[in-house]
């Protein structure tokens, strides 16, 4: 059965910005220990224009840094403009059985332009599982249909691919395109306290931005606290 509907549209009058979106989630199993979710998403909005004249009126601009947020550089960067409005759809799985985590996701995104110019169309994916050396479970929210930390003190073990490709050469628009492979241990000492290691080996591919556009590696050792 159809277990979670969440619709939100807001209308931002004062720089003329049009945001809605419609989220479906179907959960046929989804009990202790247990999980299957499979969920859809739609997304419209129009460009965030600010004062009519500037640069970036009617224009979208998706950035990525890659796999780390400290360096501030992008290895994305795709700058689309005459944009009339954007129309993003993804699909998404989860299936979580005691220790085992399997989740992935594919979002495309089309933006519509004006006249005598062509429209733009990105996309990117990602696949992730993990497994729990030590602890029971994996938590799930059902009111935002996300998955939640490990119950108790947990060791993980835990992979991750993603692809991304903001190229489109019909539309003239060359954001660069990446694929990366990570590996990492989380070390969870209660709901509050975790700790994670991850080594990633980012592979950059036509029109990447900065950084390097040979492959290379990244280490990040993080400390997390909830409070």
């Amino acid at each position: 059965m159809l277990t979670s509907v969440i619709l939100e549209q807001n209308v931002l009058q004062k720089w003329n910005i049009l945001f809605c979106g419609l989220y479906l989630v179907y959960r046929p199993v989804n009990e202790e220990g247990k999980l299957l979710h499979i969920g859809a998403a739609v997304v419209y909005r129009t460009p965030d224009s600010a004062l009519p004249g500037d640069e970036d009126e009617n224009t979208f601009i998706y950035k990525s840094p890659g796999v780390s947020t400290i360096d501030n550089r992008n290895l994305i960067y795709a700058k689309v403009d005459h944009a009339k409005y954007q129309l993003k759809q993804g699909v998404e799985l989860m299936i979580a059985h005691q220790r085992f985590f399997l989740q992935g996701e594919y979002i495309r995104t089309m933006v519509k332009r004006e006249q005598n110019f062509t429209n733009y169309t990105g996309h990117g994916g990602y696949v992730q599982c993990s497994w729990l050396l030590t602890g029971r479970q994996y938590g799930y929210d059902e009111a935002l249909a996300c998955p939640g930390r490990p119950v108790g003190r947990a060791l993980e073990l835990c992979g991750r691919f993603n692809i991304l490709d903001m190229n489109n050469e019909e539309a003239g628009v060359w954001g660069g395109a990446q694929k990366d492979f990570s590996l990492g241990v989380n070390y969870y000492m209660n709901k509050h306290i975790g700790m994670k290691l991850a080594y990633s080996w980012v592979m950059p591919g036509k029109h990447i931005k900065e950084i390097s556009d040979k492959n290379f590696s990244v280490v990040q050792l993080r400390f997390q606290m909830i409070l």
